[in-house]
């Protein structure tokens, strides 16, 4: 469903758990909650009442968002219980086919499509040596360096000197990488360790690049390629794109350049709710979607990070998600059998700085938990 004014009042009509009301027209009708259309793309659909949500405080949510013109920046926010999708809201003028550039939550799907390989044995397993699989540049290693595992780089903990959040909304290395067009992986690789690996977790985007770059080896095939056979096809993902570094390396964008639409970023999250099942097709093992999704880092008070995912508390239910810059989340509840994906705009935070990120985010973790409350 499309939202194309503010309605302020929630009008919600059902029969046996479906909606039956059609939409308001007049500028003084209230917000109408529908099922999610129902279309030829795998999802199956159900209604919030029908899967034990709250259908008053969603209203609530909506109400406030359309209200309020600083949420200006959504462009989606979708809901999924029990394996339907229940709630799907868009904003902005876009849409079911609209693709959302979903930054740094790329990170998690690149931790997948890693896992699917390793599943096959294209890759030896996490505990491999880093510069195992990077013989070209063995007049890089030194005594510190020969300690990092692809464990290391999957937790953001190879001790590699770097700076990418302090200084600025991009982060002063993000700018330095993209400075770097020659050789990415070389770049990464030639950053002397400061701590030993595995001790310190900081934020490098470097990482999964490394990671990308062992996928392209290791199954003869460019990581977006891979993704494509191995994990959009079963879940019949079939609008996407990510785009690559071809100016160095011919890399894909592993840290943060994957398009996805909001429904098939849902389809990611139940996915990995699922165990790593799809439409009964076992598409990633389970052991890789519990090794990779849980707390390997302790990041403070109910944060932790695992294989490029993300992982906290939402009141009392443990979750785990994929981030991404802007608001691009897509967060697994597993004990309410929930996926919750929010995408919005994010242009307009590269000039107004840190603190509107921070803004932003914190209004869209405020969504998230107003729907979490609904159960």
């Amino acid at each position: 469903m499309r939202i194309t004014k503010p309605m302020l009042l929630l009008v919600v009509m059902t029969m046996s758990g479906c909606t039956t009301s059609d939409p308001p027209t007049g500028p003084d009708d209230g917000y109408l909650y529908r099922q999610p259309e129902q279309i030829s793309d795998g999802w199956q659909t159900s209604t919030l009442a029908a899967e034990g949500l709250d259908v008053q405080k969603i209203g609530n949510m909506m109400e406030t968002i359309l209200a309020d013109d600083a949420q200006h920046f959504l462009r989606s926010i979708l809901v999924a219980r029990n394996g339907k999708l229940v709630f799907e809201e868009y904003f902005n003028n876009t849409g079911i086919d609209s693709l959302n550039h979903i930054q740094s939550a790329t990170k998690s799907i690149t931790s997948a499509i890693f896992g699917i390989a390793l599943d096959k044995g294209l890759i030896s397993g996490v505990d491999a040596p880093l510069f195992s699989f990077y013989a070209e540049y063995d007049h890089l290693r030194d005594a510190e360096k020969d300690k990092i595992t692809l464990r290391h780089v999957l937790t953001m903990t190879p001790g590699f000197e770097w700076n990418e959040v302090s200084t600025n909304v991009i982060g002063e290395e993000n700018d330095n990488i993209v400075g770097h067009r020659r050789n990415y992986i070389q770049y990464v690789l030639s950053k002397r360790v400061v701590q030993e690996p595995g001790t310190y977790w900081y934020y490098n985007s470097g990482c999964p690049l490394l990671l990308g770059g062992i996928i392209k080896s290791k199954t003869d095939m460019m990581p977006e390629d891979f993704a494509r056979i191995h994990l959009f096809g079963p879940l019949g993902i079939t609008t996407w794109a990510w785009p690559g570094l071809y100016y160095t390396n011919n890399l894909t964008g592993t840290h943060g350049a994957l398009y996805l639409t909001a429904r098939d970023m849902a389809k990611i999250g139940q996915l990995f709710l699922n165990g790593g099942s799809w439409d009964s097709s076992q598409v990633i093992s389970e052991e890789w979607v519990q090794e990779s999704t849980r707390g390997h880092v302790a990041l403070g008070g109910d944060n932790a990070y695992g294989y490029l995912w993300w992982r906290k508390k939402i009141h009392s239910h443990e979750a785990f998600y994929a981030d991404g810059y802007g608001g691009q989340q897509i967060v697994i509840v597993p004990d309410a059998q929930m996926v919750i994906v929010t995408t919005a705009s994010y242009q307009h935070l590269l000039s107004e700085g840190a603190r509107a990120h921070s803004a932003q985010r914190y209004k869209i973790w405020g969504l998230i938990s107003d729907i979490v409350r609904a159960l």
